[in-house]
């Protein structure tokens, strides 16, 4: 009889994070995130907010990043598991055949849907665990990003816990509008999308990033882009050392080039060449983190940098004119609040907001509303 009964505990433990998933009640969410104008007296830090990316859902990047390199993915080694996979009847039937086809160029499958700014901030180490279509594929991002955020098809809306819905489902209209007759006022980004509502210690944030593209001209950090990226130029440093005069004839024939006289400078050249990154790295004007969760109330928590260009001082030697340089400043939101489902919920800051609304839906698969012990 014990062991009957360690059996059946057994076979509890094992399937309760599987019973505890198939709990988790899911909301409908919507947000709007706006740039306020004017002078500040706040003064804001030098460096950007971290972003942690690594497990994150990215609703943005397959419905506005382009594959620019398909021809190389053909060729790779993938593994099977990360083909392109077709979404399921719940997102068909909760977009309701409502996709936007505004966006240009080729989308990305559902097997390469992760953002390219998760990607940057990925270290070489981790490189090696992206799937093939990650590592082999070039993915451009525009410039500009649209405010309205909507799928291109059912197959990019769907991701694990999250999808993304139709500008058909957005109930933003009249508050988007008064907030427009105010002067100066800029939309960033504008999205609806359902996703399971998980306590603190399991959810997973949505990354969230919309307007301009600051990548051609600056980097994450707020400097400058030079025409070679610091990790190319050491790289290129490290090369030309193996490529002394001491180390040449001895690497040269490792490496299968025989006589060391076979490389010349247009070879050499070359090779430089290809260590130069293509494509900058995506730098957002608007660029965070949007946490929701439930504990018995629900929650939300905001990490978000608002970018803007400017010009910063630099330190001289005393007697001589102070220099500047171009600089992008990161301008943090960092808020966490608990909220009421229903209601229209408004983030405030010196220059930025955000209007948001959770809003309780019928469970998939099932014509009841979520019984999710949050108090109303």
């Amino acid at each position: 009889m014990y062991r009957n009964m360690l059996a059946t505990l057994a076979l509890g433990l094992t399937l309760s994070p599987v019973l505890q998933a198939a709990q988790y009640p899911w909301y409908e969410v919507e947000v709007y995130l706006f740039e306020r104008p004017g002078p500040s007296t706040e003064k804001w830090p030098d460096t950007p907010l971290e972003l942690k990316l690594n497990k994150t859902i990215d609703l943005i990047t397959p419905q506005v990043a382009t594959e620019i390199s398909s021809s190389s993915m053909a060729g790779g080694d993938c593994d099977p598991q990360w083909q392109s996979q077709s979404a399921g009847s719940a997102a068909d039937k909760a977009l309701n055949n409502d996709a936007s086809g505004s966006q240009h160029g080729r989308p990305l499958q559902a097997g390469q849907v992760i953002s390219l700014a998760q990607a940057d901030n990925t270290t070489q180490a981790d490189a090696t665990a992206l799937p093939c279509q990650q590592r082999q594929a070039e993915i451009r991002m525009p410039k500009q990003l649209p405010v309205n955020i909507s799928p291109r098809d059912s197959s990019t809306a769907a991701q694990p816990g999250a999808l993304l819905l139709s500008e058909s489902r957005a109930q933003f209209g009249g508050v988007i509008n008064a907030l427009k007759r105010q002067r100066g006022l800029k939309g960033l980004l504008h999205l609806t999308w359902q996703q399971q509502m998980k306590p603190r210690h399991r959810a997973e944030a949505l990354h969230l990033f919309g307007g301009r593209n600051f990548g051609s001209d600056f980097k994450l950090s707020g400097l400058p882009q030079s025409q070679l990226d610091t990790a190319s130029n050491s790289s290129l440093n490290g090369l030309s050392e193996d490529l002394s005069e001491e180390k040449l004839p001895e690497q040269a024939l490792d490496n299968g080039l025989g006589e060391p006289t076979q490389m010349g400078s247009e070879e050499y050249a070359a090779l430089g060449s290809l260590m130069v990154p293509q494509t900058p790295k995506a730098v957002w004007e608007l660029d965070g983190l949007l946490n929701i969760y439930l504990s018995h109330y629900l929650y939300v928590e905001t990490r978000f940098n608002l970018r803007e260009a400017g010009y910063k001082s630099l330190a001289t030697q005393e007697g001589e004119p102070e220099l500047q340089t171009p600089f992008l400043y990161s301008i943090p939101m960092e808020q966490n609040r608990r909220i009421r489902s229903g209601e229209i919920h408004y983030f405030d800051h010196p220059r930025m907001g955000m209007i948001l609304q959770v809003r309780r839906m019928a469970q998939p698969g099932s014509q009841t509303q979520a019984d999710s012990g949050e108090e109303l």
